[in-house]
């Protein structure tokens, strides 16, 4: 039966007497065709916060690759800086020791906003993140379409998803909208793992592999 309190309050009585069993069906008809409507949206946007989950991953992915081929990339860490002797006694190996801090820094940075992620890969790594937002070796139609898109805006991106989740929004209104933000968050990664591999000498494999089913994993059962 419906719960809705506006069904029963206009509903039929002794002096405005209507078929009953007609006006639940009318009104619930009424309720279930505006989430019916809503579907379409509900999709699109939920396609939205599936995208960037796996840019997401895709980010952690691309940082323990780049822990794993260059230790002393982590140098620089903050995190680095706190170990103490008897964690190193503890540990037991130098090994142990690098595998203990890759794992924190890169706890760090799956906590970090979008914007947080690029400015530690910039500062703590020496990445030219200005240079991910270059849009010029493109297709012309990717050049067109993304002109002027930088971090600002992929910063926009994730507050839309994150209103997605949190507030049940719908900021994206079509599928081309969609694949706009598709294309500006798969080219942002294909330019970022160029800047990568030619600065920390990384294969496509180890960039793309490197644990990246359990990260995916671990993205998805978790609050964004």
């Amino acid at each position: 039966m419906p719960s809705n309190p506006k069904i029963w309050k206009h509903g039929p009585t002794d002096k405005n007497p209507i078929d009953t069993k007609a006006f639940l069906y009318s009104e619930m008809e009424k309720s279930w065709r505006a989430k019916i409507d809503k579907y379409r949206l509900w999709i699109i946007n939920q396609a939205l916060v599936n995208y960037c989950t796996i840019l997401d991953t895709a980010l952690e992915n691309l940082l323990d690759a780049i822990f794993r081929k260059n230790i002393n990339a982590l140098y620089g860490a903050s995190e680095a800086k706190s170990i103490d002797f008897k964690r190193l006694v503890a540990l037991g190996s130098v090994e142990a020791v690098a595998d203990d801090l890759r794992k924190k820094v890169i706890r760090k940075f799956t906590f970090d906003d979008i914007t947080q992620r690029f400015q530690f890969l910039k500062s703590n790594l020496g990445i030219e993140v200005d240079s991910v937002f270059n849009w010029e070796n493109q297709e012309d139609s990717i050049t067109e379409a993304l002109k002027g898109r930088a971090l600002k805006e992929l910063q926009g991106v994730y507050n839309q998803r994150h209103s997605v989740v949190h507030q049940d929004a719908t900021p994206l209104n079509s599928e081309d909208e969609l694949n706009l933000m598709s294309d500006f968050l798969s080219h942002t990664y294909y330019n970022l793992t160029s800047l990568v591999m030619n600065k920390f000498d990384l294969t496509v494999d180890i960039v793309m592999f490197a644990t990246r089913q359990q990260r995916y994993d671990s993205i998805k059962t978790r609050k964004t």
